[in-house]
């Protein structure tokens, strides 16, 4: 009964949610649209553009003290492991391209590569019986990693203006990671129950962005966003989108501030006839942001 009302909680809030944000964006689109955040009108700019960025990474571990059981070794019996998980601070750098679209549902997608660093610890008090149940070895350790990675990503952003320079940003994509380095300190664990799936170097995974960005000039945009996996591809791993290492698992949030550099255009040819109303009409609607 509890999992069926859980479940029915989850998905009467999810509806809500969704119905607040068509509502919140039909309000703010009838509001500003007669307003463009981008200046369509100056051909002195392109509808694609560089972005730079740099932020930090933290990884949460839930459940962060919990209780585990091995199999049965030849000289021993482990009975038990209680073990506390901690996050760990990393850094992130990125750079790559941007492209408008006339979409409304999706105004402008992104793809580049980034840097990034990915972190955890786990202290582990282990309890070992020995001798015929006659000895008893209590056996602590703690241990750290941090995984460094370079990839590629690629974006899908839809946004949601809530004044007459700022918007809201949920952002669909797509990140496909080597990992280049991995620094372990500290006394590994007695067992590691992530072993497998901890030795890949490739991982691609599905994310989600939340963020908020405004437009500084004519030229320049900024971002804030805060990411996260929801679906790992590779290695498949029924689904799960968290860091396995040592005997738990770490999800990775990732804070990005991006600034977006739109392209100058060529100046106009003057020995090209003027364009028409329509021509004019037609590449504003093709180089509108939202």
């Amino acid at each position: 009964m509890t999992v069926c009302f859980n479940r029915f909680n989850l998905r009467v809030s999810a509806i809500l949610a969704f119905s607040i944000w068509i509502l919140v964006n039909n309000l703010s689109a009838q509001k500003y649209k007669n307003q463009e955040i981008f200046p369509v009108d100056d051909i002195t700019f392109k509808s694609s553009g560089w972005y730079a960025g740099a932020g930090a990474t933290y990884t949460f571990a839930l459940p962060a003290t919990k209780t585990l059981t091995f199999p049965v070794p030849e000289d021993s019996t482990l009975r038990s492991a209680d073990a506390t998980v901690y996050g760990r601070f990393g850094f992130l750098a990125e750079g790559g391209r941007f492209t408008m679209t006339v979409s409304r549902l999706i105004p402008y997608i992104d793809y580049g590569v980034r840097i990034k660093m990915i972190g955890g610890r786990e202290d582990m008090s282990s309890v070992y019986v020995v001798n015929d149940n006659s000895d008893t070895i209590i056996y602590n350790n703690s241990a750290g990693f941090y995984h460094y990675y370079g990839g590629l990503h690629f974006n899908a952003n839809n946004v949601i203006r809530i004044s007459e320079y700022g918007f809201i940003q949920n952002t669909a994509g797509i990140s496909v990671d080597y990992r280049f380095a991995s620094v372990e300190t500290g006394i590994s664990p007695p067992f590691n129950t992530n072993a497998e799936l901890s030795d890949e170097k490739f991982s691609g995974q599905l994310v989600y962005k939340l963020g908020y960005g405004f437009r500084l000039d004519n030229k320049h945009f900024m971002t804030f966003t805060f990411e996260t996996p929801v679906l790992s591809l590779y290695k498949w791993d029924n689904g799960k989108s968290t860091v396995a290492m040592f005997n738990s698992r770490y999800r990775p949030i990732l804070f990005t501030v991006r600034v977006l550099f739109l392209n100058s255009a060529k100046g106009p040819d003057c020995n090209k006839p003027a364009p028409i109303d329509m021509d004019a009409k037609r590449k504003r609607k093709k180089e509108r942001l939202f």
